[in-house]
């Protein structure tokens, strides 16, 4: 898809809101170039849309007196590229997000809890939880490639003697901005860490937490639960724990 998007002269810049603005002629590529500066710098001319053909903008930039007799001819340049390809972000549609980075594959738990008045804690939960450090989001997207082109208005009228008449300060150029879009996709990675569980395994009734040798003992973890969580798990699990049998 191509769109115009800025008739870029001195004096045409204006004459995107008032198109009997005659151009000012531009007599180099330097010319040119500095005119797209000026264009490029300014904000609010930006997103202005022009779909006219050449021949649309030399009647435009001519509007002669239905008396004058005067016609245009319009030639346009090869066009060229105006800088690198870009994303167009506001075009952004999420397709998809999945973790990115080094994953960790770890066991959740919950619902602690004791079978009858042992200290020994028991568990509920999932085995083999996938967590990703961060988070990569695919769009749909569109990539816009603008371009510049140079279009000329040759303005002449021939009079009844026969004789051309091509007035100097009626010719005049102007620099044409279009842009073409193509469909494509992007991505993006955000400091968020993505859980999934799509290949872990429940699991219950699982010990967790052990209190071996003597009476009242140390706690230690089971089934890769940490020892250092076993006082917070067995505080979690409640319960009635028979006198002196609570671990340390």
């Amino acid at each position: 898809m191509k769109t115009n998007l800025l008739v870029a002269t001195a004096m045409v810049v204006s004459s995107m809101y008032a198109p009997a603005v005659h151009a000012q002629s531009i007599n180099s590529d330097k010319e040119a170039k500095e005119l797209l500066e000026i264009a490029a710098a300014n904000p609010s001319l930006q997103n202005l849309v022009d779909t006219r053909t050449p021949a649309q903008i030399c009647q435009d930039a001519l509007r002669p007196a239905a008396q004058s007799r005067f016609q245009t001819e319009a030639t346009a340049g090869a066009p060229t590229n105006d800088g690198a390809e870009f994303e167009d972000t506001t075009k952004r549609v999420e397709t998809s997000r999945s973790g990115s980075g080094t994953p960790q594959v770890v066991s959740e738990y919950d619902s602690f809890h004791r079978n009858g008045h042992s200290p020994n804690v028991w568990a509920n939960g999932l085995q083999g939880v996938t967590i990703y450090p961060t988070t990569t989001i695919n769009y749909a997207t569109e990539f816009v490639q603008r371009v510049r082109t140079a279009v000329t208005c040759r303005v002449w009228k021939v009079t009844q003697k026969g004789n051309l008449v091509q007035p100097p300060g009626l010719q005049s150029a102007h620099v044409v901005l279009s842009e073409t879009r193509r469909a494509g996709t992007a991505s993006e990675t955000i400091n968020q860490p993505t859980r999934d569980t799509s290949t872990a395994t429940p699991f219950s009734n699982l010990l967790v937490c052990i209190s071996p040798g003597s009476k009242p003992g140390q706690w230690e973890g089971m089934h890769g639960f940490p020892t250092a969580d076993c006082s917070a798990a067995s505080t979690a699990a409640g319960g009635t724990v028979i006198s002196d049998n609570a671990p340390n």
